[in-house]
């Protein structure tokens, strides 16, 4: 279908609409056989994802979501009936900068009277390795904001992207080229055995959401969580394969891996996290234990790693 210019149709507003997850969701409503009257919520709605999207008939809002300009985030939420809300840990590297932006979006949204606050969330990763790894605080900060939500009394459905398979191809500090110049090692702190959810979050993750808000047996209350059981040495595997390389997956000790890291200029703070991050999946799984919500629910199949992998541009694949 496309956007809806009804005023009966529910308004969904989407926090990071420009982005993978909220322009994922916004793509799946788009789709979907239900009218939907759609506002997204961007801080440059000149860029080409936001115009592309104010083509369609979606209603772009420049707002930039802050504490300190708390009234904007209520008027972007006005005569809202659905919000899907996510914050960005790397706008701020800080916890607690992201908790109170969270609940900025959770405040903003209960005071517009949605009948659906969708919040992106993650489980806490020193909570679910019971403080073994608490560098990961995107994943901690997530979680107190869905705490925050439920106490709240918000109307609220938790979604949980699934490990994003951008970070196989997009992992440069990975890909190790050995002696021979021709094979690689995809180096990782945990083990190859270890199954994560993967997931192509521009594609597919706005199907999760999508069927939260339509299908009757979800809606307010549900938890879904995104992705695809595969192994590491499964990932690496397929990944050899589209490239023509030798690739093999090998763990190292997290030191070796952080030194290894490359020079940005956040490596202190996103080397650390990450490496916890991985290595909480080694040790208690992606989302702690618990699988990926059925794929049956959704409006249609989301990507495999075969497909997502034969769609990596060259470029993008060791020379």
């Amino acid at each position: 279908m496309a956007v809806s210019k009804l005023t009966t149709a529910p308004l969904a507003v989407i926090v990071g609409i420009t982005g993978k997850q909220g322009g994922s969701v916004a793509r799946a409503l788009i789709a979907s056989e239900r009218p939907y009257r759609l506002r997204g919520l961007s801080r440059d709605v000149t860029k080409p994802a936001a115009q592309d999207f104010s083509k369609q008939g979606v209603e772009m809002v420049h707002v930039t979501l802050s504490v300190d300009k708390a009234e904007d985030a209520y008027n972007a939420f006005a005569g809202a009936d659905i919000a899907f809300t996510m914050t960005n840990w790397n706008e701020y590297l800080d916890k607690e900068k992201e908790i109170a932006v969270g609940k900025l979006l959770v405040d903003a949204a209960k005071a517009a009277n949605v009948k659906m606050l969708i919040w992106s969330s993650l489980p806490s990763h020193t909570e679910i390795s019971q403080g073994r790894f608490s560098l990961a605080q995107f994943t901690d900060s997530k979680a107190a904001v869905e705490v925050y939500a439920r106490a709240s009394g918000a109307p609220l459905a938790v979604a949980m992207p699934g490990f994003w398979s951008g970070n196989i191809a997009g992992a440069f500090y990975a890909l190790k080229r050995q002696g021979d110049g021709s094979s690689y090692t995809f180096e990782m702190p945990f083990p190859g055995t270890t199954r994560v959810p993967l997931s192509d979050t521009a594609n597919d993750f706005g199907l999760y959401v999508q069927a939260q808000i339509e299908r009757g047996e979800l809606g307010v209350g549900s938890e879904v969580r995104a992705g695809t059981m595969i192994s590491m040495d499964e990932i690496v595997e397929e990944f050899a394969r589209v490239s023509g390389k030798t690739i093999v997956y090998k763990e190292v000790e997290l030191d070796a891996w952080l030194e290894a890291f490359p020079s940005i200029p956040i490596k202190g703070i996103l080397a650390p996290a990450l490496g916890d991050m991985y290595r909480t999946f080694g040790a208690v799984g992606f989302f702690g234990g618990k699988l990926p919500t059925d794929p049956e629910i959704l409006a249609r199949k989301p990507r495999t790693w075969k497909e997502i992998a034969e769609l990596i541009p060259k470029e993008a694949l060791p020379a």
